[in-house]
């Protein structure tokens, strides 16, 4: 039976036993989130935890087709129990073993200001533990040429950089002409995949937003600049083979992120290539866990997988909390449902492979 179809099985959590060179990029407009976020990185480098999820999508509320999609008030309590259990894992780990949560895409529901606003509250004022942000096809691909002047699309790209910014990553793939004028306004353009990378300790992480060959361009008046700013995303391939080579080359282990998990021939190479530890993503909201049909099986050779995790969605209530160590990562899902009294079950024990330069 496929680990996602699995009972439920919950164990109560009463014990749980127990950056990097800077890319230069130019700052953008968008303010930065509090310093606070830049929170103590794990004193073990080869014992840590990361949180996983995916899909917090505020103020999405509908498991099914046939139950309300904007129910403000259950949405805001289902993200409500995922940032509580979260702040109570901190507070059972210590704040230096838990290294951060990555939330892999559809951080809001269609990108809109007030939902934006939502998600900050949320995520980032309630929530203690540092948040490592991606975007996905409800932040950015659903709301281009669809949302007025574009300022959706563009608003969560805003919120994107300044977090990045905010985080001290050690590599951002990003590009800033500078404001200039070309009639009949003053113009700016953004450009490149905006991935990132960051390590903890000997774990290379890398967050590829909504697909590492995602590709988009619009442009949209800022009313509060008087300037028209363009965005040009780019494939993250070429910037991806150069980000896991320095890795490679420090021997780190290497797990990847983004939202849509689908693989094409222009990925599969790399990830061939690099020897990825696994992958995390989201977008599928009712699967939890390691997936069997996105899983690539014997990649690296007879009993080598490339397992890939699905984070699972708010309105399921449900998400991954990874313990890495020196050889191997143990995968636990949350049900987060009870808040503070949330509980775990044991996915289970993969291999961190060490990549070994050509």
């Amino acid at each position: 039976m496929p680990k996602h179809q699995r009972p439920f099985v919950l164990i109560t959590c009463l014990l749980f036993a127990c950056l990097s060179t800077a890319s230069s990029f130019k700052s953008g407009d968008a303010p930065r989130e509090s310093s606070a976020l830049r929170q103590q990185l794990p004193s073990a480098e080869a014992d840590f935890y990361m949180a996983f999820m995916s899909d917090t999508q505020y103020p999405w509320s509908c498991k099914t087709k046939g139950e309300s999609c904007d129910d403000r008030d259950r949405a805001w309590q289902d993200n409500i129990n995922q940032v509580d259990s979260l702040n109570a894992l901190q507070d059972s780990l210590g704040k230096e073993h838990l290294a951060g949560l990555v939330i892999n895409g559809d951080l809001t529901a269609f990108g809109h200001d007030w939902q934006l606003a939502a998600f900050r509250e949320l995520y980032h004022k309630r929530l203690r533990v540092t948040v490592y942000p991606g975007l996905g096809n409800h932040d950015i691909a659903n709301n281009v040429d669809d949302c007025f002047e574009n300022g959706c699309a563009t608003g969560m790209m805003q919120y994107l950089k300044s977090q990045v910014d905010a985080l001290n990553v050690r590599n951002f793939d990003y590009d800033d002409s500078g404001i200039y004028y070309q009639f009949p306004s003053l113009q700016r353009k953004h450009s490149k995949s905006f991935a990132y990378s960051w390590d903890v300790g000997d774990v290379h992480f890398v967050q590829l937003n909504n697909y590492p060959t995602y590709t988009a361009s619009w442009n949209g008046w800022i009313f509060s600049k008087a300037r028209r700013d363009y965005y040009q995303i780019e494939s993250a391939r070429q910037w991806l083979i150069g980000d896991l080579e320095q890795a490679t080359l420090e021997g780190k282990h290497i797990i990847l992120n983004y939202h849509i998990s689908a693989f094409t021939n222009e990925i599969t190479d790399i990830l061939q290539q690099y020897k990825i530890s696994a992958i995390f993503a989201g977008h599928l909201h009712q699967y939890i866990g390691q997936v069997d049909f996105h899983t690539l099986w014997n990649f690296y050779g007879v009993g080598q997988h490339l397992p890939v995790f699905l984070g699972g969605a708010a309105v399921f209530q449900k998400y991954l909390l990874v313990h890495f160590m020196a050889d191997q990562f143990e995968v636990s899902i949350v049900n987060s449902e009870p808040g503070g009294n949330y509980s775990l079950e044991k996915e289970g024990v993969y291999p961190l492979y060490r990549p070994k330069p050509e």
